[in-house]
């Protein structure tokens, strides 16, 4: 239960289970937090740390000063922490915006977990997105899954639509096309033939065709797909980041061959009865071929 201070109040919402050591526990599938009420538990909840600048003696002051009405002196009227010894004007601006930063997250956490979004995956939002997270989730819910690891699009599709956003929604669309680059990229693919990417991806987002086809041409336009056109008039698409190493590689292969070698040529007939002798066999025809080869060539593929 991440960000959860001394002093709050928890609603905790889950199952109880039955450990065979431990006995009885409670598994927490999500939560929600309330603000302390009483006097003592603002005072443990301000003098955790959690409001930087408020140290344990000076949450002590604080609450002595005002009470039960600390916390919404603090939110609504801070400029009367300057009446607590010890705050001057300088001061009750930090602790007011260190307490505004912390009401944002968790708000935040609040937010995401209304929609369905798991305590773990609302720390990687937080973490990367901070303050800003309830916003980009409300206007750019599939931006989440192209920043934040271990967000996909299927955590962000399920947010999006928790929200209203249409299944046929450009922001979607073009975010589907975008996962299923990525899914054929596990594949082994670094790149799609472009009419076969719009039937996969429509049939994964089951929405028109023909709007497919249209987002992928804006992703085109906006170049975060990459188009490749062949001379025998396919076109692919292939995410910019499979483009660059791609590039790379080629670069990289022409350097090399490109380059004099420094080193003694290779007798490479010896070389292949010497590596006989070693294992104890003689290799079958392919695979004495694939050995010459290689020791004739600076550069080998090896396929399969």
């Amino acid at each position: 239960m991440p960000g959860a201070q001394c002093g709050e109040t928890l609603k905790l919402r889950g199952e109880w289970t039955k450990h065979p050591a431990h006995g009885s526990q409670f598994k927490v599938k999500d939560f929600s937090s309330e603000l302390p009420a009483t006097v003592y538990g603002i005072r443990q909840y301000l003098g955790s740390g959690l409001v930087k600048g408020i140290s344990k003696g000076l949450a002590q002051r604080i609450v002595k000063q005002f009470g039960a009405q600390t916390l919404k002196i603090i939110s609504e009227d801070s400029a009367r922490l300057q009446e607590v010894e010890g705050i001057g004007k300088q001061r009750a601006r930090s602790i007011k915006e260190a307490w505004d930063a912390q009401t944002a997250m968790r708000d935040v956490m609040v937010f995401l977990q209304t929609y369905g979004v798991t305590v773990s995956q609302c720390l990687r939002i937080v973490k990367q997105f901070g303050s800003e997270a309830r916003r980009i989730l409300e206007t750019e819910p599939y931006r989440v899954a192209r920043e934040t690891h271990g967000i996909g699009f299927k955590t962000a599709d399920k947010i999006a639509i928790n929200m209203g956003i249409a299944n046929d929604s450009p922001q979607r669309i073009e975010a589907g096309i975008e996962f299923a680059l990525q899914e054929l990229q596990d594949e082994g693919h670094t790149a799609a033939i472009a009419r076969e990417l719009v039937d996969r991806s429509t049939e994964m987002l089951d929405t028109d065709r023909d709007k497919v086809r249209d987002g992928l041409v804006r992703l085109f336009d906006n170049l975060r797909v990459k188009r490749v056109d062949l001379s025998d008039k396919t076109v692919f698409a292939q995410l910019p980041l499979n483009a660059i190493h791609e590039d790379k590689i080629a670069s990289s292969i022409k350097r090399i061959q490109n380059t004099e070698s420094a080193l003694p040529p290779i007798q490479r007939e010896k070389a292949v009865a010497w590596a006989q002798e070693k294992v104890g066999f003689d290799f079958a025809d392919a695979q004495r071929e694939a050995i010459l080869n290689a020791l004739a060539n600076k550069v080998s593929i090896l396929t399969g």
